[in-house]
C-alpha cells in the first residue's frame, strides 16, 4: 500500500488516519512486515494492505488508503509510553493488550 505521495506504507510508520485520529502501522501485509505482538500467522490472511493501531478506535485494516491517510513520521518500535493510548483503544474495542 502507498501513501498519496507514492511512498510505501511501512511497519511502525506514525500516521494520521482521519482528523483527530492517529495511529501506528503494526502490520504492512504488502511489504511482509509484522510487528512484535502482531505475528504473520495471525494477520497474513488479510492478503494486502496494512493494520493500524489507532488512538481512537483500536485496530483498523486498510486495503487502500482513505482520504486523509497521511504519513507523519517514519518510526521504529514504539516505547511503552508512546504505545499506551493505542493499547487503551484496543482494549476498549475488545482486544487484549499487545506485548511489545
Amino acid at each position: 500500500m502507498r501513501y498519496a505521495n507514492g511512498e510505501d506504507v511501512r511497519l511502525w510508520d506514525r500516521v494520521q488516519v482521519w482528523e483527530d485520529c492517529f495511529g501506528i502501522v503494526v502490520c504492512a501485509v504488502d511489504a511482509d512486515e509484522y510487528g512484535h505482538g502482531f505475528p504473520r500467522e495471525h494477520w497474513s490472511y488479510l492478503e494486502r494492505g496494512v493494520m493500524v493501531a489507532t488512538d481512537r478506535v483500536g485496530l483498523i485494516h486498510f486495503d487502500d488508503p482513505e482520504a486523509g491517510f497521511d504519513l507523519k513520521v517514519r518510526g521504529s518500535q514504539p516505547s511503552a509510553d508512546e504505545w499506551a493510548p493505542y493499547e487503551r483503544a484496543s482494549a476498549a474495542q475488545g482486544g487484549g493488550p499487545r506485548d511489545l
